[in-house]
């Protein structure tokens, strides 16, 4: 009689244990993925930054073989993919990672202003944006995420957590946060 209730006692230990084990690595698990979700956010951030970087060097590998102007039709999406192409080994550097690699209507990828189309890459031309200031490589965009393909002025599609990925004429990429005001 005292062997089978001591064997009854240790199931019941057992079971409990098992019960707060799958708890414990069930929680574990929820905060491992939602980690991982969060990191691969920034992992798709990162990426999208380091396209813009590659696409901006091939426009500025393009003006030098150009004498040190931007292709006449960096204005426009398909235009610039085709002035830059040669430049770039893979065409997925010309899009965000997180639109995937196909042009749509809602995933053209980067744009140049088409102000600057045809311009020279250095500074000292007019400053679209400022009239009368000549326009300054570390405050100028030259590339920017886009969500259609416009020729007017930088109207960014904003991917990342709220923000877009953009490109200076030095070559710095950084994230701007959409200002638009909230509906």
């Amino acid at each position: 009689m005292g062997g089978s209730s001591r064997l009854r006692l240790h199931s019941a230990f057992v079971l409990r244990d098992i019960l707060i084990c799958s708890l414990i690595v069930g929680t574990t698990l929820l905060l491992v993925e939602t980690q991982l979700r969060g990191s691969d956010a920034v992992w798709r951030g990162t990426l999208c930054q380091s396209n813009s970087r590659q696409v901006g060097m091939a426009l500025f590998m393009y003006a030098a073989d150009y004498d040190g102007r931007l292709p006449a039709s960096a204005g426009s999406f398909t235009g610039m993919m085709t002035s830059a192409r040669p430049y770039l080994r893979d065409d997925s550097r010309f899009h965000c990672p997180e639109t995937g690699a196909a042009q749509s209507a809602d995933s053209v990828g980067f744009l140049t202003p088409g102000l600057y189309a045809g311009l020279p890459i250095a500074a000292g031309w007019p400053d679209p944006y400022l009239g009368g200031k000549t326009a300054e490589p570390g405050s100028t965009v030259l590339l920017y995420e886009a969500r259609s393909d416009r020729s007017t002025a930088i109207a960014p599609a904003y991917r990342h957590s709220g923000g877009a990925v953009c490109l200076l004429f030095t070559g710095q990429s950084f994230w701007v946060r959409d200002f638009r005001p909230s509906k």
